[in-house]
């Protein structure tokens, strides 16, 4: 059967026909602004190692007047302790004009030792962002500084892929704690010291609008979210008859409605892998109906972050194709989550992509997709955990681009009756809605998944979103003046109903702020 036409399934969360796909992108800036002439040196908190680039930075501080404190290698160690009132105490006291996270600084050969090191780095941001959080006094501005954990333009190498999982949660501690002003730096993946620092102490002492930046050598880029229409697919998908197609996370509502569409695509082969394997009927009727096509089945139960048990499946099978739908969400704002559970909650999305694109490598396949989240894209608050682990999805897949390995990273929107949507009531559905992000048909997802699969201009990382930004903008006040959401507005500007046209009501100021952190209600309230 024909796939479904994307525009004509209707978003039951309210914003029907307003689906798109939403595209990041670095553009070329002009260099940070110089800060007001008028403002005094002040003190700096300075977090983590930052090799000889942090040692530079903060010696420029100290020239320009300013006073530093540095919890160096003791805080990435775990030695600055776990402890809340520890970290408290680093940010109390005098008031502070900044705070500077150095997000690791050394590249490190092995990829599964890196993961673990992330980890550990992401823990203490964790417990930094906390302690930032609790200040009662006008907070600093936070700045994460990351070193080639984003791909930009040519960039074929990545100094730390794992260290991208500080983008995603930095996007949500954005919009959960916005009085931090997060942002987000990323310098070049080969250090040219004179060069990073100068670059980077300019971006500091800027203080300027951009929350994202990438700096390589003289030149700056600043992070922008474009809109596409999302169209119907222009051709098929043509899987292989004689090949297998691996599905992580297959069991699940998303990883069978992938593999009901290859198998209406001609598809013979499918190993579906999961945690826990076969259990309700609901299943069992999906996989029965694909053996009825003519389609073979693999049930494979596995833990996609056991490295040697998925490579032993894999060698059983002759594949051409893998979908990483896998991932545990377990939804909690910043205050509340334990640093120590974080390898726990990412393990299946980081570690089984890691083990996949491992396997994957010098292998000829047709497609190799990751399920991430628009969760990342947009920094959706109490996805903190999630938003990390789907960053690292993201450019994991534009490095597998750069380097001309087939990579897809599909930023979803909440789809109808699968995961946490699937127990939800119309009600939260549609309270999602009023705070801007619709949800979308899992036969318009299918949809577009198969409209990405087969034309040839797809980016390598892209969302698909039912996503209102006036609405957004409403219980995010700050997202109303982004730089990186402008063009978004612009879209938005363009496609405006006329002015006989009916209006959305915006939601009342009240749940807007009831949506709030509590240490953020008392601003709005001034």
């Amino acid at each position: 059967p024909a796939a479904p036409a994307a525009a004509a399934a209707p978003a039951r969360g309210g914003l029907a026909g307003s689906t798109a796909l939403l595209t990041p992108r670095w553009e070329r800036g002009a260099r940070a602004a110089p800060g007001p002439r008028d403002e005094a040196p002040g003190e700096w908190l300075v977090v983590g190692d930052g090799g000889d680039t942090a040692r530079a930075v903060v010696a420029r501080l100290e020239d320009a007047g300013h006073r530093t404190r540095w919890v160096g290698h003791a805080a990435d160690a775990g030695a600055a302790g776990g402890e809340a009132g520890a970290w408290e105490e680093l940010v109390t006291g005098e008031p502070l004009q900044g705070v500077l996270r150095f997000c690791g600084s050394d590249a490190c050969d092995d990829a599964h030792a890196e993961l673990a090191r992330a980890d550990r780095e992401l823990s203490v941001t964790l417990r930094l962002l906390r302690a930032l959080s609790r200040s009662r006094a006008a907070p600093p501005r936070l700045w994460l500084v990351t070193r080639g954990a984003q791909v930009v333009e040519d960039d074929r190498c990545l100094a730390s892929l794992a260290r991208s999982a500080h983008w995603g949660l930095g996007r949500v501690a954005a919009n959960e704690h916005p009085r931090l002003r997060c942002a987000l730096v990323d310098l070049p993946p080969v250090q040219r010291l004179t060069e990073d620092a100068d670059a980077l102490i300019e971006e500091l002492l800027s203080d300027g609008a951009e929350a994202e930046v990438a700096l390589r050598g003289r030149d700056r880029f600043v992070s922008r979210l474009a809109r596409q229409p999302l169209e119907a697919p222009v051709r098929r998908l043509t899987p292989r008859a004689d090949a297998a197609y691996v599905i992580t996370g297959g069991l699940g509502a998303l990883g069978l409605a992938a593999a009901r569409l290859l198998v209406e695509r001609g598809a013979r082969r499918l190993v579906l892998l999961g945690r826990r394997g076969v259990e309700t009927d609901a299943q069992r009727a999906a996989i029965a109906a694909m053996a009825a096509s003519g389609a073979s089945l693999t049930i494979e139960q596995a833990d996609v972050s056991d490295g040697e048990a998925m490579a032993a499946i894999l060698q059983r099978h002759p594949v051409r194709g893998i979908l990483h739908a896998a991932g545990i969400m377990a939804p909690s704002m910043i205050s509340s989550v334990d640093p120590s559970s974080l390898s726990a909650m990412t393990a299946a999305k980081l570690r089984g992509a890691l083990h996949l694109h491992e396997w994957a490598a010098n292998r000829p396949l047709d497609f190799f997709v990751l399920y991430s989240s628009i969760a990342t894209l947009l920094g959706t608050p109490g996805q903190a955990t999630y938003a990390a682990a789907n960053a690292y999805l993201d450019v994991l897949a534009q490095h597998r681009r750069a380097a001309g390995a087939p990579a897809l990273s599909v930023a979803w929107t909440v789809i109808e009756d699968t995961g946490m949507a699937a127990g939800a009531s119309a009600k939260a559905m549609s309270q999602l809605a009023d705070r801007g992000l619709g949800s979308v048909s899992l036969e318009l997802a299918t949809s577009a998944l198969e409209r990405l699969l087969t034309t040839d201009e797809a980016p390598a990382h892209v969302g698909v979103a039912s996503f209102d930004l006036e609405r957004w903008s409403t219980f995010h006040p700050h997202a109303a003046s982004s730089p990186r959401l402008a063009p978004l507005a612009a879209a938005a500007t363009s496609r405006a109903p006329g002015p006989g046209a009916p209006r959305r009501a915006a939601p009342g100021f009240a749940a807007a702020l009831r949506a709030q952190a509590p240490d953020d209600r008392a601003r709005s309230l001034e």
